[in-house]
């Protein structure tokens, strides 16, 4: 399987190479996945949508600390705002909640607040 290789800046996600459109990872809040395409969710609330899957991304942005939380989400813990262990909710700082799957609760590292 491919995976995203950084050629250029290792601090950029290209995200269409004809027309040259890349965003800086600090940038990103979260990754949605869904089937085929992965949703970019940006700091200033804009969404763009990227016809690779989110496992093609997730090994090079590990690299910049972004966590799997579940089978459809890729979050930056720079963004994390708290989490709240009894429900498995991320709350991000954007006002995004998302779920923490099951088996991912004890591996998660966050560097946002625990509240229980």
């Amino acid at each position: 399987m491919k995976t995203y290789q950084s050629t250029h800046n290792p601090n950029r996600v290209v995200l269409n190479s004809k027309t040259r459109l890349s965003v800086p990872v600090n940038l990103i809040v979260l990754l949605k996945g869904q089937a085929n395409y992965t949703t970019f969710i940006l700091t200033d609330g804009s969404k763009r949508v990227v016809a690779h899957t989110l496992k093609y991304f997730e090994a090079f942005l590990q690299t910049h600390g972004f966590q799997r939380v579940d089978r459809s989400s890729l979050v930056n813990p720079h963004f994390i705002q708290s989490y709240h262990q009894s429900s498995a909710l991320v709350m991000m700082k954007n006002g995004m909640v998302v779920k923490v799957s099951r088996r991912r609760r004890g591996i998660l590292s966050l560097q946002g607040g625990v509240v229980d």
